[in-house]
């Protein structure tokens, strides 16, 4: 059994390589998580990655729960931030826009009266 991750820009899949059933030699792919969460659950419930089994499937679960759960939280994290502070960005354009326009409509309005 073979396990393979790849990294998205926040969340980890965990891919399961299995042989195939026929003799075509093409292996099946099977994708065990897709998120942070799902990660998670998959360490605490031992059935698929065992650190008693074997040495690799520790190795394996050592890697995942030291290195890239806490990776991928920070990572998680960061682009809350990103993301926050883009919107407060396009929130403060909006306004500046409208405070604008209403103030040369009103601007505006006030010179017409005085002629």
């Amino acid at each position: 059994m073979f396990f393979f991750l790849f990294l998205l820009i926040v969340g980890a899949r965990v891919y399961r390589e299995t042989p195939s059933t026929d003799d075509t030699q093409q292996c099946i792919w099977e994708a065990l998580t897709t998120g942070l969460q799902e990660l998670k659950d998959l360490i605490a419930d031992s059935v698929e990655i065992d650190p008693d089994r074997s040495e690799e499937e520790r190795l394996l679960y050592k890697r995942i729960s030291e290195e890239l759960i806490p990776d991928i939280e920070i990572r998680e994290r960061v682009c809350f931030f990103k993301i926050s502070f883009l919107k407060l960005k396009m929130y403060f354009v909006v306004f500046i826009f409208f405070f604008l326009i209403l103030s040369f409509y009103s601007l505006g309005s006030k010179r017409t009266k005085l002629l």
